[in-house]
């Protein structure tokens, strides 16, 4: 195996993970979905499985203790004196789209390979039985589930109905929306027959399905045949760009980037510690925009799919939740966030940059409507109705800018209760904060999507509106420049009252990465300014000896500053100090265009997640899986090095997205 940690290691190929040694130091799990259907499987055979929305419509039930690593599904083998389950303690192979677990009994050989067609709404699990004794044996194989058919078991127990029909077990919730129409099953139980010395497989299935006509249980071929199209599916995605950095650490980790992006933060938008389930409209367009030429046909409909999320007036849905209902507008919530609505403009000129398909551009999609929030009014979870407007992507686009354009009085956005980091709440409550970061983005979309801004698309206003954008962007580069530099690197933001945040004179938060890093992203820092940006970056943010690159320092605790519910967080975990790997990932682009290339590529293979399990000492401290992105490390001294919130983040995408960038032939 590829490296080894003490507890597993990659295959020669790497398209499996391989866990030899158990326990391993926290659930190392696999997430595995198609576009409608999925199950999360951990290296114990903990988890659950899901349909449509993971997190309003499970079918069985999540539990993320790490601990005890609670089995929703248990499959148990028996054969007379003996009884055991095949995924408990098992030789695990994590591959992309399916994992498996064998397990030698000395008298019994299993193999059970658990995986999710490409299409419709069901998991197949196969179990290879091989009968080491010396005598015919009966197997007995069961498949116990704890049902839910909605959010979590206990609301939901005691509105299951439970019957038998043929060789299922079929449960209907007729009190829950999301499925009072629905029906699951389940192969509870089969027996086979094994003469000595020989093999037999069984397939057992889980699934959802409108009527008992709808079911067909799969046979061994049947599945066989489903597998073999998965791998291919997934082995197409994964080395469809195919390139290389020249860096095993790296390359290793590309098919499992892309892997991470589509099942995990795409199809299930779920991890073993978040159950989201939900559309992040910022989220998965970065993910979309990250991988849109490999799964070019849902990018595309993901982008429409958002702008029938975005209000009349500009603004979004800062997350929805899709219904198994057949219904025209989804339940979301209306937020005051500030950078949401620009995503649906990064990632449409992504996907055009990278697909070609400028058509999109003209495609026609409806708005929502709603009452806007009212003073002191900052966010509102309902469902709006859908609006009679209808406008081409390219008309949300422009409304998604337009709806930006509010300055504070140092000539910056206004942060409203967030920006990119959602826990900076209280900053801009008051109207009057205003957001360093997001003038640099909102520069950078303006000028990404001034191309387009024609005649084609706005007729006879089109040098109006060009000359009203570059003044726009003229404005905010002085500003930027002036106001929001503090002599070695720029400020993050302005609270509502004027102070500053991400400054020398702060107590907290004296710097944060992502001002610096998208000053040069962007294009608008000053050239000078820029490099001492990312010099101060480095020397306060980059600590090597623990390997993580932090969001900001030092972390919030005591001091005077309310910037928001950020300062819940303990000092040194999540955005609070410790490393947030979405932004680490930007810092790497920052360098790399600032001509620091070998730095770039230094940090790049530090952020892999293999590099913090180079052996078990290291695996013990960092804790969660070794072949996938975090969404954070702590730098708390009492979990330095811990990773946190593995599989479900949009840091996936971007790291894919650097390694693009400066693989064999690639360009700033």
């Amino acid at each position: 195996m590829k490296f080894y940690n003490g507890y597993g290691g990659f295959s020669d190929d790497g398209k499996e993970y391989i866990i030899s040694n158990h326990p391993t130091p926290a659930p190392w799990c696999n997430v595995i979905s198609n576009p409608n259907f999925g199950t999360l499987v951990t290296e114990s055979g903990g988890g659950f499985t899901w349909v449509g929305n993971s997190r309003e419509c499970k079918l069985t039930e999540w539990n993320n203790d790490p601990i005890l690593d609670y089995k929703s599904e248990v499959i148990t083998i028996s054969s007379g004196e003996f009884s055991f389950n095949p995924m408990d303690k098992a030789r695990v192979h994590h591959g992309f789209g399916y994992t498996t677990f064998i397990k030698d009994n000395d008298e019994v050989l299993s193999t059970c390979t658990v995986f999710v067609p490409l299409k419709g709404t069901k998991k197949l699990v196969v179990i290879d039985i091989t009968n080491h004794s010396n005598t015919t044996r009966t197997f007995d194989i069961s498949y116990n589930i704890t049902p839910v058919m909605g959010v979590n078991h206990k609301q939901n127990a005691r509105h299951l109905s439970y019957s038998l029909l043929d060789n299922m077990a079929v449960y209907t919730n007729n009190y829950n929306p999301e499925f009072w129409d629905k029906l699951m099953y389940i192969t509870p139980h089969k027996s086979v027959e094994i003469p000595k010395d020989e093999s037999r497989s069984i397939v057992l299935e889980l699934g959802i399905a409108d009527k008992t006509e709808d079911i067909t249980l799969s046979t061994i071929t049947q599945a066989s045949n489903e597998l073999s199209k998965v791998k291919d599916f997934w082995n197409d995605a994964t080395t469809k760009n195919n390139f290389k950095t020249g860096d095993d650490y790296i390359d290793n980790m590309l098919p499992w980037l892309v892997y991470q992006v589509i099942s995990c933060r795409l199809y299930a938008r779920t991890g073993f510690y978040q159950c989201g389930g939900a559309y992040g409209f910022r989220d998965q367009l970065q993910d979309c925009a990250a991988v849109c030429d490999i799964i070019p046909h849902y990018a595309r409909q993901h982008i429409l799919r958002c702008c029938r999320h975005q209000f009349t007036e500009g603004d979004v849905q800062h997350w929805w939740h899709p219904s198994l209902t057949d219904r025209d507008v989804d339940n979301g919530v209306r937020t005051k966030f500030t950078d949401d609505r620009l995503w649906l403009v990064y990632a449409t000129c992504e996907y055009i940059k990278k697909t070609g398909d400028i058509t999109i551009l003209d495609e026609g999609e409806p708005y929502i409507q709603d009452s806007p929030l009212a003073q002191g009014e900052y966010e509102r979870y309902n469902t709006p109705h859908l609006s009679d407007e209808k406008s081409t992507v390219f008309e949300h686009c422009k409304r998604a800018i337009d709806a930006t354009l509010n300055f504070g009085e140092h000539g910056l956005p206004l942060i409203g209760s967030g920006d990119w980091n959602d826990g900076f709440s209280s900053i801009g409550l008051g109207g009057k904060g205003e957001s360093v970061w997001l003038g640099f983005f909102l520069h950078y979309c303006i000028e990404q999507f001034l191309p387009y801004c024609n005649k084609q698309h706005l007729g006879v206003e089109e040098s109006k509106v060009v000359a009203g954008y570059q003044a726009i962007m003229d404005k905010l580069k002085i500003s930027l420049n002036t106001n929001a530099w503090d002599g070695e690197w720029f400020l993050r933001a302005f609270f509502d009252n004027g102070t500053p945040l991400g400054s020398h004179n702060n107590d907290e938060c004296k710097i944060d990465a992502i001002s610096q890093s998208w000053a040069v992203i962007s294009g608008v820092g000053d050239n000078d300014k820029c490099h001492k940006a990312i010099e101060s970056l480095e020397k306060y943010l980059v600590d090597e000896d623990v390997g993580i690159i932090k969001l900001l320092s030092p972390s919030f605790d005591k001091g005077n500053l309310k910037p928001g519910y950020i300062k819940g967080y303990v000092p040194g975990v999540r955005e609070n100090g410790g490393q947030y790997t979405h932004a680490s990932a930007w810092a790497l682009f920052a360098m790399h265009k600032l001509g620091k290339h070998a730095r770039a590529r230094e940090l790049f293979k530090m952020l892999m997640p293999n590099y913090h399990s180079i052996d078990k000492e290291n695996a013990d401290i960092y804790k969660v899986e070794p072949y996938v992105v975090v969404a954070d490390i702590y730098s708390n001294n009492m979990h330095n090095g811990m990773g946190g919130w593995s599989w479900y983040t949009g840091a996936a995408g971007w790291l894919y997205e650097f390694a693009r960038l400066i693989s064999e032939g690639g360009a700033d």
